[in-house]
This record gives structure tokens, sequence and C-alpha cells, in this order.
């Protein structure tokens, strides 16, 4: 193997990573260069260096180009105790499996090393599970490092990606040695004494690759190598110089390094003896791993391994095919794992073989029963060269990009675009290039094409076209369109026929979890459908019975619990809507659309209750799983909802941030229901502000507005009110009266409470500006007592500091002083700065000053901080809360130490007592 030189560099910046996560600061490394670079060589030495025992806790996986269709292969080298229920879940549910190990090994003395050897090989269900736990990573003995090719890479997921390429990650890009590191190299390796100038032309030649470079000191005479004069040898290629290194070995080693390349990167010696035909393996073995061909690997089992991928590719490479086929063919037989063998019987293959195809397409579908989609789209793909009819071909082809979809390999399915768009303009065709147009943000084309499927399908492809096409509608705020679609996902498309596959079946993939809708999301859909068009009970109707506990891993208990949750919060149930939606927020049901949902809409009934901690950390939960789950048409919602009690306490700069945020989400996805959400974000800064103008400006083109569904019902997007204050604020009071005009009829019509109390508020404002004082003083007392059948803190504050006022400006102080102090208690306990402000002004104005004592941010804890002190008041351990609020153990033992510095206690005895 070729020695180890230079890199002093680097070296120092994994150990001071190192040092800084074993003083609780998790830490991210990711190193990328181009193969032969010696990644993997660094990550060695360094870990050589950092030595073990109690020092450093090790996890450390590799990917592999030939088993990255392996589901969960990779998270399974790191944690082989996870169970497999923990993988039929999810990734996100993997992930968490995965968080909680971490904190396990944590709880002994030492620092967790986590490597990951060539990430982009990895298969994507593992490297999304690890994304979403190093993302939960905030006071955790944690070094993480990834070693991919280069941060570009599609093979890697997106949200990877980005964590990789934040700002807080370590990056180390290896390029070339350097000419003095050349010599170095080639002493260590005993070769020729290097001129400086031979060394430096030996870099070029090669690039400063150490395998390259340790190759040629080997295979090239040391005088071609010292003498500059003296041509290097031509450009050969690695295959060459390896192939080389091949030659020289004795028949029965180089039958076992040609076996071991067939088997993979590494294996069973045994079964590479079996397969070689050596009569005696060990000297074989010994001659190879002199050759540095191939190395044993320790263990309870005799294993070998390559040294480098690049190398076992090239000795397959050389492989003549007739010789690869047989290999193939001989493992086919000795290998157990059916998978494996198929595709050794693929690879064996000298054309079209349907017999194989066909296996491997049920292999496809057991694995898509499973809900392993990856794995089954990669033996589709496999089997697509085996087919010989282009019809049958063409539908598998399309049936593996679904998969991939399902699978969440949007990035993956997308690039196959072309593919799908040069075969035969099928029922199925249209399906997939629909979900992909509809994954990718791209509605308008998406209806067409999902539509089309849905008339010329078959039944079970009208049938997935159909939910599709509902939750389209949904997005786009169509409640009746929806309703249809979703109906129509319950019975028979128009056609019966199906023109695109030879089996009545064969173009319907499993029914698992649809990271869209999924066989359990269809009543959600629908139920919604009918909420966004006002009927709320109808909706009610149809998941009253949706269960309320979620055991792990039963999706289908799952089944409109989230709707029911949504349509409650809408209904002004906010205790309920809380309810159903901590279940869902708290279920580990594989479905990873419905998860983040809930949490986003549980953020949302947070705020309305006036739990503003919960609703802070919520928010930023639903942000952080959307974005993991690669669920991009919730980022809008959960941004704009993250914006609200931060505006709301006046941090500006950080509820900006999510509103822009959602800006940007709403400008990619354009449907009514994600431009009104954006705009409500942005505006409720500027209301907070007291910038009415602007909240015009924004919210004033959403009457306009295509599709009214949802957009107009009261309770669902409150922009009718702020938009009716701030008209009122600016002097447009006619058009305030017909807007508000509006807002109350459809409020009455809906006896929606909470819709109720703010019209009559504004109500009051209006009349107050007219200079109809009874009016307004009626329509106030009016508000005050709706509110009475709601729990809405910040709508009564909001209420009795105009009461206040408009009393305090009539000259009614006692009474004015009354209601502002009470607005001055609901806004103190909200945190709300920046009404408190007004609300001191008032009092100061009626000659009163604020009685109790302030406490704008209460207890003087985070968001964060605070979500974990109630969860432990409630009883729950650590543990439990860390899996509650989807955080690491010590994470929760970090904030933990915190609050009790913070609120002078010793222990969670106290805690019940401290928390408001």
């Amino acid at each position: 193997m070729t020695a180890f030189v230079g890199r002093r560099h680097e070296l120092a910046l994994l150990g001071a990573a190192l040092e800084h996560a074993r003083r609780d600061r998790p830490r991210i490394v990711v190193v990328d260069g181009p193969p032969g670079i010696g990644k993997t060589s660094l990550t060695r030495r360094f870990l050589d260096r950092s030595g073990g025992g109690e020092e450093v806790r090790l996890l450390r996986a590799g990917g592999e180009a030939a088993e990255s269709a392996l589901e969960y292969g990779v998270l399974a080298q790191l944690v082989p105790q996870i169970p497999r229920t923990a993988y039929d879940a999810g990734p996100l549910v993997a992930g968490s499996a995965l968080l909680d190990h971490l904190g396990g090994l944590q709880e002994r003395p030492g620092t967790v090393v986590l490597v990951v050897d060539d990430a982009h090989w990895a298969d994507p269900p593992s490297l999304t599970a690890l994304t979403f736990a190093l993302r939960r990573l905030r006071a955790d003995r944690v070094l993480a490092v990834a070693v991919v090719e280069h941060l570009g890479d599609a093979r890697l997921p997106d949200g990877l990606r980005r964590l990789l390429a934040d700002d807080s990650t370590l990056r180390l890009r290896l390029r070339g040695l350097t000419t003095s590191e050349v010599r170095e190299l080639a002493s260590r390796r005993n070769g020729p004494r290097l001129s400086t100038a031979a060394a430096e032309r030996l870099r070029v030649h090669t690039q400063g690759s150490p395998l390259h470079i340790g190759t040629l000191l080997e295979e090239a005479a040391p005088q071609t190598l010292v003498d500059t004069r003296a041509p290097l040898p031509a450009p050969r290629s690695h295959t060459a110089l390896v192939q080389a290194r091949l030659d020289r070995c004795g028949q029965a080693a180089r039958d076992l390094v040609q076996a071991a390349c067939v088997l993979g990167p590494s294996g069973s010696l045994a079964t590479a003896v079996e397969l070689a035909g050596v009569r005696e393996p060990l000297p074989a073995l010994e001659e190879a791993v002199g050759a540095g061909l191939l190395e044993e690997v320790t263990g309870s089992t005799r294993t070998i391994a390559f040294p480098h991928p690049l190398l076992r590719a090239a000795v397959y490479q050389r492989l003549g095919a007739a010789r690869r086929a047989l290999l193939h063919a001989g493992a086919a037989v000795l290998e157990t794992d059916r998978a494996l063998s198929l595709r050794h019987r693929a690879a064996a293959a000298a054309g079209p073989d349907e017999e194989v195809a066909r296996e491997l397409e049920c292999l496809a579908e057991e694995e898509a029963e499973a809900g392993r989609w990856n794995a089954a789209a990669d033996h589709l793909f496999t089997a697509v060269p085996l087919t010989a009819d282009t019809a049958r071909r063409e539908r598998r082809t399309c049936t593996a990009v679904e998969y991939q979809l399902l699978g969440g390999n949007v990035t993956q399915a997308r690039g196959l675009t072309e593919t799908l768009e040069s075969m035969a303009c099928t029922p199925l065709r249209q399906y997939v290039l629909g979900r992909i147009a509809l994954a990718t943000g791209r509605r308008e084309r998406a209806e067409p094409l999902l539509a089309q499927a849905w008339r010329e399908g078959t039944p079970e492809l009208g049938r997935r076209a159909a939910e599709q096409l509902a939750w389209l509608c949904l997005a786009q705020m169509q409640g009746a369109r929806t309703v249809e679609w979703a109906g129509r996902a319950v019975t028979p498309s128009p056609s019966s026929g199906d023109s695109s596959s030879d089996s009545p079946s064969s173009d319907s993939p499993s029914s698992g979890g649809s990271s869209s809708g999924g066989p359990y999301g269809l009543r959600d859909v629908l139920a919604l459908g009918h909420g966004i068009r006002g009927c709320f009970a109808r909706g009610l109707d149809l998941v009253a019975r949706a269960r309320g506990g979620v055991p792990d891993g039963r999706p289908e208990l799952l089944d409109g619990l989230v709707s029911r949750g949504v349509l409650r919060l809408w209904t002004d149930d906010l205790d309920g809507a809380r309810r159903d939606l901590g279940a869902a927020a708290s279920a580990r049901s594989g479905l990873v659309h419905l998860g983040p949902l809930a949490v986003a809409y549980l953020a949302e009934a947070e705020y309305r209750s006036g739990r503003w901690e919960d609703a802070v950390a919520r928010s930023e939960q639903a942000v952080s799983l959307a974005q993991d789950s690669g669920q991009r048409w919730l980022l809008c919602l959960a941004h704009t909802v993250a914006a609200y009690p931060l505006a709301g306490r006046g941090a500006w700069q950080a509820a900006a941030a999510h509103a822009d945020a959602a800006v940007r989400r709403a400008r990619e996805l354009g449907d009514p229901g994600n431009v009104a959400y954006a705009a409500l974000a942005q505006a409720s800064i500027q209301h907070a502000r007291g910038n009415h103008p602007n909240v015009v400006a924004l919210l004033a083109p959403l009457r306009s507005a295509e599709h009214r569904d949802g957009v107009d019902e009261p309770g669902v997007i409150g922009w009718r009110e702020p938009l009716v204050e701030a008209l009122i604020r600016t002097g447009a009071l006619d058009e305030a009266h017909a807007l508000l005009t509006e807002h109350e009829t459809l409020a009455e019509r809906r006896d929606r409470a909470s819709a109720l109390a703010s019209a009559a508020r504004l109500r009051g404002l209006l009349a107050a500006e007219q200079g109809r004082r009874a009016e307004a003083e009626a329509a106030f007392d009016t508000a005050l007592i709706r509110l009475k059948r709601i729990e809405q803190p910040l709508e009564e504050g909001r209420t009795r500091l105009e009461y206040g006022a408009f009393l305090r400006r009539g000259g009614a102080r006692r009474l004015a002083a009354g209601h502002l102090q009470a607005a001055h208690d609901i806004f103190d306990g909200l945190g709300a700065a920046p009404y408190l402000v007004r609300c001191r002004q008032e009092l100061a104005a009626c000659g009163s000053g604020t009685t109790g004592q302030t406490h704008t941010d209460p207890l003087g804890l985070t968001p964060q901080e605070y979500a974990v002190a109630r969860l432990a008041a409630d009883g729950l351990t650590n543990r439990q809360v860390a899996r509650e609020l989807v955080l690491s153990v010590k994470t929760v033992e970090y904030h933990l130490g915190h609050v009790f510095t913070k609120l002078g206690i010793a222990s969670r005895v106290h805690l019940a007592r401290r928390l408001p």
C-alpha cells in the first residue's frame, strides 16, 4: 500500500475538530477530492493518531457502487443494533434511532467519531437518516466525517449537500501532492532518489495523485523516473498499471483476485476460493497481498478486500467478457442472498434474458410491498437491459422511476425525464412524468399529464393519478376539485383497458407510504378538501374515528388524524387540534409527508393558544423536518408559522429570515395558498411594527386570487383581518367597510367564533374612526363577549388595547386603564414586546403605570429550553423528551443544565413549580 506523506495541515484541522467535539460541541467535516487523491488514507491516518479505548468511540462505514441500492446498508454498518422496524418506518425514524444510539454512546467517557467513506456511493435512505441525525446534534461529543468526491454530487441527497456546504461544516478539499511530498513518497516506498526536477515531472504527470504516483514508482524502471530526459511511461491508465501488477502474479493468485473482484469490494475468502477453484488458497492470498492487490480484514471470519475501489474496478475492467460472465454465473450459484444472486445472473447474461428480468421484477414488487422503494427501483433498472420487448422494457423503466420518487430520490428521477420522454406515450409514462413535475413544483405541467393517465390508464393507475391530482388541487386551494379527484381515487377510471402493460397489475407499485399522499393520505386530502370549501362538519365526519394514539410502524392508524387536527384548528377547537396534531407529530409511522405537516400546524395551534415558546420550537422543527424529508411543498407553511411568534415578539431579524424563505418557496410553487401564506408572513412583521401602508401593499393583491377556497375561509389563512385594520389605519374607510362586511358575512355563516370576535374588534375600530362612538363601544364589548368562547390571547390583548385607547381618547381614563392593564398582562405573558410598548404609552397617557412584574422573556429561557423544560416537568425522561422534540439526549441534557442554572434550581422536581 502507498505510504502516507504530507497532509499536515488537514490532519491538524481534523485534530482541532476532534478537540472541538470533545468539549460537547459537535463538528461535521467533509473531505472531498477526486478518486485516488488520498481521502481514505487521510481519514485512516487521522484515526490511527486519535487512538481508541475511552478516547474515541469509532463508528465507520463505507459506500460502494455495487451496494448503493441496499437500503440502510451503510446505516447498518454504522449501527448494527438498529431494529428492522425502524428501517421499515422510513429514514426519519431510522435517523431518530441513530440519534438515540449516539446519545447512548455518550453516556460513557469518550468522543464518538462517525466516518462515512465514499458517501456518494452510500444508499439514499442511509444518507437521509444520517442527515436527519446530524442536523439535530447541539451539545454532543460527536465528530462526523463524510468522504465524497465533490460536494455537488447528484448522488447525495439535497439535505446532505446543504449540510456539507453549510458555513459551520469544515471542508477539507484534497489536492495533489506537492513536489517535496512526491520526493518523500518515493523515499518511503524505497524508490529511486528523485531530484526536484524529476519529482516535479512525476507530479505533473500524475496530477499529484498518491495512488498513481505509487503505482508508477512500482511499475516504472528507476532510471526512467530519475532521468528527466527519458520520457515517463506513456500516459497509461491506472487499469493498465494494475494489470501489469496482476500479470506478475502466479495463476492461482490471479484467479483469486479476479474472483474477488466479481464478488464485491470485500467478502469471504472461502467464497472467493471456491469461485476461483484455487487448491492452495493461502499461498495465493499471500502473493496477492504482497502485490498490493488484496488485503486481509481482521474479524471473526477470514475476509479479504481491495485496498482501493479503483483497484477493484481496474481488475474488473480487464476481465474478458467470457471470463466475466463465467465468474458471475458461478457467483450466482454460490450466493445465498436472492437479490445478489440475481444480480450475478444478470451480469452473466450475454443478452436479453426474460426469465431473470421477471424474477428481478418480482423481487422489486416484494421490496415495494415492504416500502423499500430504492431497492425496488434498483432491481427494475437491472432488469431493463435484460428485457427484449420494448413495451415491457419501457413499463419497467417507468415503474422504477416511480419507485425512485416514492423513495425520495427526486433528483435522480428528474434526471431520467429525457429518457422517459423518448418512450412511447403510454398512460404510465404520462403518470410518471406528471409525478416528476408535481414533485419538482411544475404543477401546470403535472395536471394535464396526470389527467391523461387517469383517463386512459388501468383502474389502478387511474386511482393513483386521481390521488395525486387531489393533492395538487388542495395545494392550489381548489376545494371542489380536491373532493372530486379524491372521490375518483376510490372509483374506477374511465378506461378499463391498459395500453401500457401486459398484465392487469403490472403498472401498479405497492401501495405503501407514498410521499405525496399514499394510500393512508386519501382520507386526509378528502377531509381537507371539504374544509377549504367551508364544509368543516362534513370533513370532520370523515375523520371522526381517527385514532389519537399511533403505535410505531403503523401508518394506517395515522389515517385521518392529521386532517382532523387541522380542521379542529380551523374551527377554533385548539385543545383538540393540539391533541391530534401532537399525536400525529410524535408518531413514527414512516409517512414522510404527514409528520412535517402535523408539526407545522401544531406550531400554529400553539401560536393561536398563546403558547409562543412552544410555537417557536415546533415551527423550527417543522422547517427542519420538511427539509430533511424532501417535502419542499411544506416549507412555505412552516416558515410562515415560524414568522408569526417571532414578529409578535419583535425578533425582527429572525422573523424576516423566515418570511423571506416563505416568499422564495411561494414563488417556486406559485399556488394561491402558498402565495397567501408568504404574504401573511411578511405582513405579520409589518403589522407588529405598525407599518400599515406596507401591510396594505402586501395583502391587497390577495383580493384578486384566482382560487378563493381556503384563502377566504375564516380561520384558515387569516389575511383579511390585518388588511382591514391596515386600511382603517391608512384612511381607506370605505374599502375597509366593504372588505369587513364580506368577512363578517362569511364568519356568521360559518359561526366561526374567532373570526366573529376579530370582526367585532375591527368594526369598533372603523366606527371609532368614523366618529360613531356608541357603535364603536358596542362593537368592542361584543368582541370581548365573543372572546369568552375561545382561547385566543393575542386577539384578546389587541381588543383590550384598542378598546382602552378608544376610551382614553374619549376621556374615560379609569375604564381605559383597566382594559390597558389587562392587555399589558396578556402581552407580557406572551412576550409580545411591540404591543407592550404601545400599552405602556397608552397607560402613561392615562396617567397610570404598569402593575406586576414584567417578564417579556418568560423565566429568561430560550424557546428550545422552555420546550425541553416543560416536557421534563411533565415527567418525561431525557430520552423521551429527545424523542418528542427530535433532539439528541445530550442536547436535552445541555438545555436542562442551562434551565437549572437560569432558574436557580438543582433538580427536575422544582421545574413544575417554576414554569408559568
